[in-house]
């Protein structure tokens, strides 16, 4: 009969088999991650694992939405200490903070683990298009001086060719990287915002 936990203590379980789960990833590697590794890491028996997750790939995913929630707790105090705006320095930094900060789990993922997840996971984990549309349009609804045309999908694909373009920045000209880096951020932002009404506006203020 499966352990019966309140509400609290479920959430910090759950809580600590997805922090440890990812460290475990990224020191040993998906395949030689086990269920029994992240249990033991995180104090529990074995058989608590499936009262959280039906499967290691659901685990997975997991992972990836829990670490996607931080970044968004992260993006709501970077632009609340801008008086809850989102301006052009305020978008550049939470870019530079999502691309250099160590959240995305996908790049501890070889061409293996991918392989395997994309066969197992379900389509709808692969693009993930709701949680997508809540974070970038939470971005863009507080970005001052936006364009109309605008689009949440556009933003973010730019966005994820960037970084899903580093996670294989070994095959890239690493002396021009940051340089490239910056001209990719330089043009997204570009995008976002009304270049005419944001000079207006910072030369006013």
């Amino acid at each position: 009969m499966p352990k019966i936990f309140d509400s609290d203590t479920r959430e910090d379980i759950k809580s600590q088999m997805l922090d440890n789960g990812f460290s475990l990833i990224k020191r040993f590697g998906l395949k030689k991650t086990t269920i029994e590794d992240v249990t033991r890491a995180s104090g529990v028996a074995k058989g608590t694992f499936y009262n959280f997750f039906k499967t290691k790939e659901e685990f997975i995913y997991q992972i990836v939405i829990y670490k996607r929630r931080m970044i968004k707790e992260h993006y709501i105090e970077m632009s609340n200490e801008n008086g809850g705006i989102i301006d052009r320095r305020t978008l550049k930094k939470i870019l530079y903070f999502t691309i250099n900060g160590d959240f995305n789990l996908l790049t501890y993922l070889n061409r293996d683990d991918m392989a395997m997840l994309t066969a197992r996971w379900p389509k709808e984990y692969m693009t993930n298009a709701e949680n997508d549309e809540k974070i970038f349009t939470m971005l863009l609804d507080k970005a001052l001086k936006k364009r109309k045309n605008c689009d949440w999908k556009v933003f973010t694909n730019i966005f994820k060719i960037v970084s899903q373009g580093l996670v294989e920045q070994d095959k890239l000209h690493q002396e021009a990287l940051d340089m490239t880096v910056e001209q990719l951020i330089e043009a997204l932002l570009d995008y976002v915002f009304d270049k005419e009404q944001y000079q207006v506006f910072a030369a006013n203020s």
